[in-house]
């Protein structure tokens, strides 16, 4: 029962967001990561942004 309230209420997101944070200060890099990686998949996934998209 408290796991399914702690998974309503996001509390796993915020614990895996924070230990990455300190992960990446404990070795020495930013907090917040300064680069991304796209690749052809990620990009045909993606939702287009673009008026385009809304005159479907």
């Amino acid at each position: 029962m408290k796991r399914e309230r702690w998974l309503w209420a996001g509390c796993f997101g915020v614990l895996v967001h924070d230990l990455r944070v300190v992960l990446r200060l404990a070795a020495g890099r930013a907090e917040a990561p300064t680069a991304a990686v796209l690749d052809s998949r990620t990009l045909q996934l993606a939702p287009e942004s673009s008026a385009r998209s809304a005159r479907c």
